[in-house]
């Protein structure tokens, strides 16, 4: 991706003051849940760049380890909040579903996961959340078929095609699972 530095410039001030803001709350605070939440999403935008703008694999799993302390800790400070839930959810999904070998790698290296455990917590949510509940619906879908749950992922394609009809996105995306679960006709009609 290519930034101006002018958009740079915004950006990284955009996330220094999300930071600042989420810290002032915290020194009240330390347990507020919200704002444990929105420091970890300023994380994820901060590792996001690291990695696409910066090309820097280094800072960016280092935002993304913050990203993960942050909702873990909002979840402690408040079970309820489940969009906090995405991140550690997806992360112990893709560490549960390493090979072995590689899982004894990264186990050394502190990170541990946990797939059926991270399934849960996306469909939860999906389910529940409230400003990642779209992100969580389309991540459990992007699961369920790589799980080869196609009759699971396709329930969650057909209600965000219909909720965005604009998206063409989620209607490639149910017809390419359609192809795969071998209902053509179904597919062919999806792209009429």
């Amino acid at each position: 991706v290519e930034m101006t530095a002018e958009e740079k410039t915004r950006f990284e001030g955009a996330v220094q003051k999300a930071i600042q803001l989420g810290q002032e709350r915290i020194a009240a605070n330390p347990r507020d849940p919200e704002a444990l939440y929105a420091l970890g999403v300023a994380n994820v935008h901060r590792a996001s760049y690291a990695y696409l703008v910066k090309k820097s694999w280094r800072e960016a799993l280092s935002g993304a380890s913050s990203a993960r302390k942050f909702h873990q800790r909002a979840l402690e400070a408040n079970p309820s909040l489940a969009d906090a839930l995405l991140l550690p959810s997806v992360h112990d999904y893709i560490v549960g579903s390493l090979p072995a070998w590689v899982k004894a790698v990264v186990f050394l290296a502190g990170f541990r996961g946990d797939k059926e455990g991270g399934l849960r917590g996306i469909e939860r949510v999906a389910r529940e959340g409230r400003s990642v509940q779209v992100e969580g619906q389309v991540i459990l879908s992007l699961f369920y078929r790589r799980e080869k749950q196609i009759d699971r992922a396709m329930p969650i394609l057909i209600a965000l095609a219909a909720r965005f009809p604009s998206n063409y996105l989620y209607r490639m995306e149910l017809t390419r699972q359609l192809l795969e679960a071998g209902r053509a006709q179904d597919a062919l009609r999806e792209l009429a």
